[in-house]
C-alpha cells in the first residue's frame, strides 16, 4: 500500500494528465468547427503522422468559411 504522500501526488498528477488529454482532445475539434469543417477532419487530426499533413493542409487552404464569406460578399455587391 502506498503512503499518503504518495497517494495524494499520484492522485494529483493524474488529473492533471486527464486535464491535458481532454483539452488536447477538444482543442482541434473546436478549431475545425469554427473554421467550418466537419468532424471527419478532426478526426485525422489524431492520427499519428496524417495529422502532421492535415495541420499543414488546415493552415494554407482556403477555409470553407471563407469561401461561404466570398460568396456572401459577391452577392451583397451593389449591381452597376
Amino acid at each position: 500500500m502506498q503512503s499518503e504522500p504518495s497517494l495524494i501526488f499520484s492522485l494529483v498528477t493524474g488529473s492533471l494528465a486527464m486535464f491535458v488529454v481532454i483539452i488536447m482532445l477538444i482543442a482541434p475539434f473546436k478549431i475545425a468547427k469554427k473554421a467550418g469543417y466537419g468532424l471527419g477532419t478532426t478526426v485525422l487530426f489524431y492520427i499519428p503522422i496524417l495529422n502532421i499533413f492535415v495541420y499543414w493542409i488546415f493552415a494554407f487552404s482556403e477555409w470553407p468559411i471563407e469561401k461561404e464569406i466570398a460568396q456572401l460578399e459577391g452577392e451583397n455587391k451593389p449591381q452597376q
